[in-house]
């Protein structure tokens, strides 16, 4: 810092040299940190649209014990029926296939497959009993963000019908779409 005495005033000031180092730490420190954030607001993009599914599958759920009758949660394109793909929209039905929720499509890019342990038929829908249960379906939804292992989760619903967020599979494996 350069110091220079006029009159009774002392002046500090920098010189040039000193603010264009100061100016290139700072940018390779921000260069090094945004890689970094980019990750972290798609990890949690991710985190918010698996934990959406979840509320809607507590939903289903619950609306299953409170109504007395089956709730069904399937993917659907277009809003009104189970229909499509689980990534254009999912939907919750009471037993008369009357929409009671419906969710949002998957952000562009993301992936959402469901896998159950019955038939393949079964990969269309996840059914609650009034008694919490699922219709005799376990298995698993998978989210990927991205292509991101790091931003990957697995939903695992039991019979029993209480269900968990994981990194991992329910074998313990990596996520994978």
């Amino acid at each position: 810092m350069l110091q220079k005495t006029r009159g009774n005033c002392k002046i500090k000031a920098f010189t040039l040299l000193e603010l264009l180092i100061s100016m290139s730490i700072l940018i390779v420190l921000l260069l090094i940190i945004t890689p970094s954030i980019k990750d972290f607001v798609q990890k949690n993009i991710a985190e918010a649209k698996v934990y959406q599914i979840v509320a809607a599958l507590q939903f289903a759920r619950s609306e299953a014990i409170n109504r007395g009758q089956k709730v069904t949660f399937c993917k659907s394109s277009d809003g009104a029926s189970c229909s499509g793909n689980w990534i254009s929209g999912q939907i919750v039905l009471d037993a008369d296939s009357k929409v009671i929720r419906v969710l949002d499509k998957i952000p562009d890019g993301d992936n959402l497959i469901w896998k159950s342990s019955l038939s393949e038929d079964k990969n269309d829908f996840v059914r609650f009993l009034p008694t919490g249960e699922t219709d005799g379906q376990q298995g698993s939804f998978f989210y990927c963000s991205h292509g991101n292992p790091n931003n990957s989760f697995a939903i695992i619903i039991q019979n029993s019908g209480f269900f968990r967020v994981s990194s991992k599979t329910s074998e313990g494996k990596d996520v994978t779409c």
